[in-house]
């Protein structure tokens, strides 16, 4: 198991956990047919001497292809693990304090980075930025961007939301 799961996704038969084990975010999963884990826990980022900062996987969704995605704060990037052969892929987020991740209706992962005051948007079949998408806009209590986004969901019209933070509680916001 995981020592410290955090997040949970399911998608198909199985259901996604993600958390932390020591220095490393870590990923297993579990048949729901069969209640049996298909994937035991595996490091998914291990933290090194050279990266000091505090790096944890702070979210998870799953891709309409059914691949697990995992964002770790700390370091701003995300992780796409295979659902067949469990292969990681790690990509920066382009943001900074990466901390909420969502599926777009169209399938693109959203990230909200809460220091860059920023969303990124990734391709979900290469994990690279989209251009074009640097900032969030169309906060109605924030007309300049989203300050300080900290999870996003995605609505069944395509807008993007993100609950924000800007020294008093959370806003909702939206991305149009």
């Amino acid at each position: 198991g995981i020592p410290l799961p955090q997040y949970t996704a399911a998608s198909g038969n199985r259901v996604w956990i993600a958390g932390r084990n020591g220095q490393a975010s870590v990923l297993s999963c579990i048949d729901r047919g069969t209640r049996q884990k298909c994937a035991a826990a595996f490091p998914i980022f291990l933290r090194d001497s050279a990266n000091v900062a505090q790096t944890f996987a702070a979210g998870l969704v799953v891709g309409h292809d059914g691949a697990p995605w995992v964002v770790h704060s700390g370091n701003q990037s995300v992780s796409r693990v295979d659902p067949v052969s469990l292969a990681v892929l790690t990509v920066p987020t382009g943001g900074t304090g990466s901390q909420g991740i969502c599926v777009g209706i169209d399938g693109d992962i959203w990230v909200a980075n809460v220091n860059s005051n920023s969303l990124s948007r990734l391709d979900p079949a290469t994990g690279l930025n989209r251009p074009g998408y640097p900032r969030a806009s169309g906060v109605p209590s924030q007309p300049g961007g989203v300050i300080g986004p900290t999870r996003c969901v995605a609505g069944a019209d395509g807008d993007i939301w993100a609950t924000v933070f800007d020294g008093r509680p959370a806003l909702p916001g939206f991305i149009t």
